[in-house]
């Protein structure tokens, strides 16, 4: 897969969003890249002379406000996710009735917000109950195929997910059609009413001093999140020939009985704005992260090579990195194995080739 030279324009976006002045966005709370994957979305629309009403929950509704301090905010109530499992579909299966829940409000708050504004269209961007059936509904969105490894899931999974989008006036997939896909096979699809507006980031390629060799993203669903965080740091301590940055990804307090403020070569940032992402991302030497969709579609387009190290059991994440690494950028980690990182971290910055392990 080679790397993507631009980025979609959006301009696919403009026919779904004709005669509409005002417009209703509802990022899914689980994670932090569907909000973020919203604001180069939300820069376009308002850049087209659309009032943008934002409708979400924490982490998501805390991003966008930090982003656009200007905009209308509705904050909705549904629960968050989390995982509880190693095994994905037991986590799928315990978190049900939450995401029944999660259901019926969304569909409720989708009706009222967007009475309250008077909008005529609502983006929803994975937030599978989030739509009014009086006015014009659009869902972002790039799994269309639900991979999983065990195959009568997948296509159960599947066909839950098509039945979920046949409630929306239209599919828009944040990808390229074709070969140029960063989504493979999640992406690809012949259902009607679909819509392929490119990969959307709100990462520019800027050319900056190199100021850190290694940049670490923690990312994700909790409890993931924190365990990642606490392999991370244990081992970066021993690293300390290496200049490294780590955001990660919350403002909840540090829990670490480490004393970084006598470790002089890693730098820890809570919680990071566009702004400083982007910064990050063309000032270091090698990212590791998460291969969430969002990460992928603001690298890209860079030139900075990435360690993938996918959540335990998160079949589509697994599925993204061993997939991604057709690019020779990039490098697939499995988190088991996460001893390995220093030697596979090692074999990158001394300009080796790609391994997976």
């Amino acid at each position: 897969m080679d790397k993507v030279e631009n980025i979609a324009s959006l301009d696919n976006l403009l026919p779904l969003i004709k005669g509409h002045k005002k417009i209703v966005l509802a990022p899914l709370d689980w994670g932090l890249g569907h909000a973020t994957r919203c604001i180069p979305i939300i820069d376009f629309l308002l850049k087209h002379d659309i009032e943008i009403i934002i409708a979400a929950e924490n982490a998501p509704l805390k991003i966008l406000q930090k982003q656009f301090p200007d905009l209308v905010y509705f904050q909705l109530g549904a629960k968050p996710i989390t995982y509880k499992s190693r095994n994905m579909l037991v986590n799928l299966i315990l978190q049900s009735p939450r995401l029944l829940k999660n259901y019926i409000s969304d569909k409720k708050s989708a009706t009222s917000v967007a009475k309250k504004t008077a909008a005529t269209c609502i983006i929803s961007d994975n937030r599978f109950g989030f739509y009014s059936s009086w006015i014009t509904n659009l869902y972002l969105c790039h799994q269309i195929v639900i991979h999983h490894k065990i195959s009568l899931f997948s296509e159960i999974a599947t066909w839950l997910n098509r039945q979920i989008m046949s409630q929306y006036d239209e599919i828009v997939i944040p990808d390229y059609k074709g070969k140029k896909s960063l989504a493979g096979k999640l992406s690809h699809t012949n259902l009607p009413n679909t819509t392929y507006i490119g990969p959307v980031t709100r990462i520019k390629a800027v050319v900056k001093p190199i100021r850190f060799d290694v940049a670490i993203i923690v990312s994700g669903v909790e409890p993931a999140r924190t365990l990642f965080e606490e392999q991370i740091l244990n081992i970066i301590i021993q690293m300390t020939l290496l200049k490294i940055v780590l955001v990660r990804g919350t403002n909840h307090a540090l829990e670490t009985a480490i004393n970084f403020d006598k470790i002089t070569n890693v730098q820890i940032i809570d919680f990071a704005d566009t702004a400083i992402i982007e910064d990050l991302l063309n000032s270091s030497r090698l990212l590791i992260s998460r291969p969430g969709y969002t990460t992928l579609m603001d690298i890209g387009h860079l030139t900075i090579p990435a360690i993938l190290i996918p959540t335990p059991s998160q079949t589509e994440q697994e599925y993204l990195a061993n997939y991604s690494i057709k690019n020779k950028r990039f490098h697939q980690l499995s988190q088991d194995k996460i001893e390995k990182l220093p030697t596979l971290i090692a074999t990158i910055l001394g300009q080796k080739n790609q391994q997976t392990i």
